[in-house]
């Protein structure tokens, strides 16, 4: 499933910051072989290396909550009358994993989508300690 989420986009760009860093740093050890004196340089590429992995490393498990489908699902019953559902999908190793949410009409798509987000976090064993956007924190359990 994979779908491309901003969390995972940044993920990604804190990964590729954390590579660049590690390419300074092996630049500047090679400048130190030559006798220059690369301290302050080599310690700030290494913060930057730490922080950009430190980051990546906090966003990972929201980035894999985000990373679902909620979409409804319309059933006929007895007469003719039609329901409406709001089911949830993602992947849970190498099965896909579909889950039942509740009615559209108790339900809006915002509320459905937290409540797969919470079903997501207890499936992957992901505690969730705020789910907001803004305050992400998030603990592998």
């Amino acid at each position: 499933m994979t779908s491309r989420t901003d969390t995972m986009e940044r993920v990604k760009e804190l990964r590729a910051e954390a590579r660049q860093a590690e390419q300074g740093l092996k630049a500047a050890h090679k400048l130190a072989r030559a006798g220059i004196d690369i301290k302050e340089i080599s310690e700030d590429l290494r913060g930057k290396q730490a922080g950009a992995l430190g980051e990546a490393r906090e966003l990972k498990p929201l980035a894999r909550l985000e990373d679902l489908s909620v979409y409804r699902v319309e059933k006929r019953g007895k007469k003719g009358k039609t329901n409406e559902y709001w089911h949830a999908t993602w992947r849970h190793g190498q099965k896909v994993c579909n889950f039942y949410l509740g009615s559209c009409k108790k339900l809006a798509r915002e509320q459905a989508l937290q409540k797969a987000m919470k079903l997501k976090a207890e499936d992957l064993g992901i505690k969730a300690l705020s789910m907001s956007p803004n305050d992400v924190s998030l603990k592998m359990t």
